[in-house]
């Protein structure tokens, strides 16, 4: 019986085209507050991520939505100032409109 909504699932999820699509599918939770991710390790129905689609999802979900690859130097104000090849934080224009601000 297993085999069988294991194999009718995988076949239904191969419908879609759109990772996006799946993936808001597989991160709905129920009203116990599980997702599809922990039935298919309660119930042993790992084949299911064997779908094309599926990999997909995975390689979405593994990647992020935010692209993180930064330095920590990235995030720091001294250094953003130092690297203003444009002056456009040291303008005139910018100080100014602090002084309105105080």
């Amino acid at each position: 019986m297993l085999e069988i909504i294991r194999d009718q699932v995988r076949d239904i999820i191969d419908i879609y085209n759109d990772p996006d699509i799946v993936t808001a599918l597989v991160e709905q939770i129920d009203y116990e507050g599980k997702d599809c991710f922990w039935y298919l390790d309660e119930y042993n129905l790992y084949s299911i991520l064997d779908s094309r689609i599926m990999e997909r999802v995975i390689e979405n979900k593994w990647h992020g939505k935010n692209d993180i690859n930064a330095s920590i130097l990235d995030y720091s104000t001294a250094y953003k100032l130092y690297k203003d090849k444009f002056g456009l934080l040291t303008s005139d224009r910018l100080f100014k409109e602090l002084l309105f601000e105080v």
